[in-house]
């Protein structure tokens, strides 16, 4: 994940129901413009919600936690894009889902 200036990596592993229900979710989001698509991984690594406005902004947020360190590592992000964005991430996601 890149937010900014920052950037974070860790191994979230998820299962291929959690990002069907999320692809379900947000093709939902991107239908309606309003509510929510969620992803979170097993492990508490992962934290994705994207909440829609009604008017065509998307809300981002999360968090990535890296365990197994001496001390617990996070990158927390928040920024807003349009719905403009999120043929693109379906498309993305399907292709995953399907692989």
């Amino acid at each position: 994940m890149r937010s900014g200036t920052f950037e974070g990596y860790v191994d979230a592993y998820l299962y291929a129901w959690e990002i069907t229900a999320f692809v379900d979710q947000l093709q939902s989001l991107y239908t309606a413009l309003t509510g929510e698509a969620v992803l979170e991984g097993q492990e508490g690594d992962l934290h994705f919600r994207l909440e829609g406005n009604g008017r065509g902004a998307i809300t981002v947020e999360g968090t990535l936690r890296a365990f197994g360190r001496p001390r617990p590592l996070s990158l927390d992000f928040y920024f807003v894009i349009d719905q403009t964005y999120l043929p693109a991430f379906l498309a993305g996601l399907k292709k995953i889902v399907s692989a």
